[in-house]
C-alpha cells in the first residue's frame, strides 16, 4: 500500500465493474483503536503482508451498496473483521 499522508495508505486502483473508465481504491487508516479500511478494492488481497505489517484491519467502512463484494468477505475472514 502506498502512503497518502502519515497513517493513511491507499491500495492500487481497480476499475469498477459497472463503469470500467472509473476506478476505486481502498484506504487504510491506522488508528490506536484498530485500523479502519475505508471502501474496498480486490487489489488488497495481494497486499496481505503489507496490511499485516501496518497492524491489520479491525473495521471496514463501505460508503455505497455497490462496494459490497467478495473481497469484503475476504477482509472479514483474513483479519477477523465483523
Amino acid at each position: 500500500m502506498d502512503t497518502v499522508i502519515p497513517r493513511l495508505y491507499k491500495s492500487l486502483p481497480e476499475p469498477l465493474p459497472f463503469g470500467p473508465s472509473l476506478e476505486i481504491r481502498a484506504f487504510l487508516l491506522q488508528r490506536e483503536r484498530g485500523n479502519l479500511l475505508i471502501y474496498r478494492a480486490a487489489s488488497i488481497e495481494h497486499e496481505t503482508e503489507a496490511i499485516s505489517e501496518l497492524g491489520g484491519i479491525s473495521h471496514q467502512y463501505l460508503n455505497h451498496r455497490h462496494e459490497a463484494a467478495p473481497v469484503c468477505d475476504w477482509v472479514s475472514e483474513t483479519f477477523g473483521v465483523s
